[in-house]
């Protein structure tokens, strides 16, 4: 994934609160757009140029889920930045759009006035300035709990293998096992690695989490969770 143009972020970019949805770096969101103020802010964002149809997905804090229809819930501030890269339109007037994410940020000032609410952001690290050895011995781990997922049947093995070689960095690979890896009711974990700048801590996160899986693989029948669906479903918007 390229690095994303910082002069991309000068003016204040769309923000669209969601509640349980978080969207990391590498990642693709389906989303339906269906609200009038999100259909015009899908349109306005049909009118810039290709590359530069940024939209930032913000989770809602849970107690202001009742304030949603309105410009005024809280939101976690760090979001996911990303461009919106596909659109369909259907009968009934409603945009099924495909986002695209770039960049971790910060909101760093808001605007609540307008049909829908904007930010100006400021992009956060997703790439370390150098491998430390913590970092090396926490990915290592993640690589290799991958693969004991897989020998235990816990999940599909050619996702693993394709997330752990073909990711263009070990970041990236932290962040793709994060959204294909942890099922969609634990959004909350999502949203720790997308806040966190240190790659080792996100690393570890993630660990803790494939861990638990892996344990609960290897429980005795009858004590495991039998609805549990892998992988996990997309987010349904």
């Amino acid at each position: 994934m390229d690095p994303l143009d910082p002069s991309l972020l000068r003016d204040p970019i769309p923000l669209f609160p969601l509640p349980n949805c978080v969207l990391l770096p590498g990642t693709v969101l389906p989303l339906r757009v269906f609200e009038p103020r999100y259909l015009t802010m899908t349109h306005e964002l049909l009118c810039r140029p290709v590359g530069k149809r940024l939209v930032a997905i913000a989770m809602l804090i849970a107690a202001d889920e009742g304030l949603y229809h309105t410009n005024h819930p809280r939101v976690r501030r760090v979001v996911g930045l990303g461009e919106m890269v596909q659109h369909t339109t259907t009968e009934d007037g409603c945009r099924h759009i495909l986002v695209h994410g770039r960049s971790r940020a910060r909101i760093a000032l808001e605007d609540k006035t307008g049909v829908y609410r904007k930010a100006i952001l400021k992009p956060l690290p997703t790439e370390p300035g150098d491998m430390l050895s913590t970092v090396a011995a926490s990915v290592d781990e993640v690589r290799e709990l991958f693969a004991k997922l897989a020998d235990a049947g816990v999940c599909d093995r050619e996702l693993v293998e394709t997330i752990a070689t073909r990711a263009g960095s070990v970041a990236a690979m932290i962040d793709l096992g994060a959204s294909h890896m942890i099922e969609s009711d634990a959004v909350a974990v999502k949203q720790r690695i997308l806040e966190e700048e240190r790659l080792e801590v996100r690393a570890e996160i993630l660990a803790l989490h494939l861990r638990g899986l892996l344990d609960s693989s290897r429980a005795p029948l009858g004590h495991g969770d039998p609805g549990r669906v892998w992988p996990p479903r997309d987010h349904l918007n």
